[in-house]
């Protein structure tokens, strides 16, 4: 039985933002790169601050970059980016869709 956590997900708990990601691309017979395309979609989020105690508990490398978390209805990727009045690039992903519908990521600063 999955927990439904849709509620949280309200209007007046998230914040409007954009998310982005980029798709395609690769490499081209001759070793050229070949860029791919930026999806781009609406989505509603809640972007909140690490407290001490997670981030004291990340790993070395995320900790230097981490500036926020954030908690979403739509499905995140490492390397995606969260655009609100901020833009953050997602370096971490814990996906809870299956269980409770959502994605929590932690955010870097994107520069």
């Amino acid at each position: 039985m999955a927990l439904d956590v849709s509620a949280a997900f309200n209007s007046r708990l998230t914040t409007a933002a954009t998310h982005e990601r980029d798709v395609g691309g690769g490499y081209d017979a001759d070793g050229y790169a070949v860029p791919g395309t930026t999806q781009t979609t609406a989505i509603r989020a809640s972007i909140q601050p690490l407290s001490a105690k997670e981030f004291d508990n990340m790993p070395e490398g995320l900790r230097d970059e981490a500036q926020a978390k954030v908690f979403t209805r739509f499905p995140l990727e490492p390397a995606d980016r969260i655009i609100t009045g901020e833009r953050y690039k997602v370096l971490s992903v814990d996906d809870w869709q299956p269980l409770g519908g959502y994605s929590r990521a932690i955010l870097g600063a994107l520069r």
